[in-house]
């Protein structure tokens, strides 16, 4: 009654699995970091600092002014005022916009990365059997299970869900989660 565990596969498609849970969890912060160093400042950011000096040399102009008195002047600078702030909101949203469009691609680009190794695991590692065990160990089930491709063999396709899905389980417990 000898069990043959294959270690090379067994490792290999346990640390994919592990390496895939924690890179998925973290993928979007990782993203979001990504964006914030990479992602240079355009012309049109460097033009909405030169508008929101332009703000606030206006108001101090403004706060100088009495309204009641130079009503007119204190209205026209208000309207400028305005129309600045107007000018910064809407170049503040298209370079949101951007890094949004940006960051969402970078994610799907690095989950779609992450699926093709976890898949190219599964494919280097698919004729090779995980665990070998004596058939009468799953006698009453060697007809039924479908990972049992040979009677008494544990394949790398069945061996990654359940890795998967242990990786999941223990992260996903009360006892080890961070918050």
């Amino acid at each position: 009654m000898d069990v043959e565990v294959n270690l090379y596969s067994l490792l290999l498609i346990f640390v994919v699995s592990l390496v895939i849970h924690i890179a998925v969890n973290r993928l979007m912060s990782f993203c979001s970091l990504a964006m914030k160093i990479f992602t240079p400042r355009s012309s049109g950011q460097n033009n909405s600092d030169a508008i929101v000096k332009e703000i606030a040399d206006l108001q101090k102009e403004q706060s100088t002014l009495d309204p009641v008195n130079d009503f007119a002047k204190h209205a026209k600078l208000q309207r400028k005022i305005n129309a600045n702030q107007d000018k910064v909101k809407s170049s503040k949203t298209k370079y949101k916009k951007s890094t949004r469009w940006r960051k969402w691609t970078l994610y799907i680009c690095l989950r779609i990365l992450l699926e093709a190794i976890c898949l190219a695991t599964v494919w280097h590692c698919s004729n090779l059997p995980v665990i070998s065990v004596p058939e009468q160990w799953f006698h009453p089930l060697n007809k039924i299970l479908y990972p049992l491709w040979k009677r008494g063999e544990v394949r790398s396709i069945f061996w990654m869900i359940s890795c998967r899905q242990a990786v999941r389980q223990v992260f996903n417990s009360r006892v080890i989660k961070a918050k």
